[in-house]
């Protein structure tokens, strides 16, 4: 029986990838990046950031930014989320919390 599944180090943007995990105000958040679904920008890497807080008795639902990465490859994309820094990151956590 042959697999269409593809390897799993193969670059999927239908799959989230973990970016990092930063703390903001004495909560830990897991930041992912995960990707727009437009068929017709099938050139372009359009990602986002989706943090997630870490604590069981958050109310808050996963917090996303809008399109901030675009890219014309799934690496240059991982990569430009990946050279985030912390600050950078908590400013934009910052701008989703109520």
């Amino acid at each position: 029986m042959t697999s269409t599944k593809p390897p799993s180090d193969t670059p999927s943007i239908h799959g989230r990838r973990h970016i990092t995990t930063i703390s903001y105000e004495g909560s830990f958040w897991e930041i992912l990046l995960d990707f727009e679904r437009d068929p017709t920008q099938i050139a372009t890497f359009r990602g986002f950031l989706c943090f997630s807080s870490a604590r069981q008795e958050s109310v808050l639902e996963e917090l996303r930014t809008s399109v901030i990465i675009i890219e014309d490859s799934f690496e240059k994309a991982l990569s430009k989320a990946q050279s985030l820094e912390e600050h950078h990151l908590q400013s934009l956590l910052r701008s989703l919390l109520p």
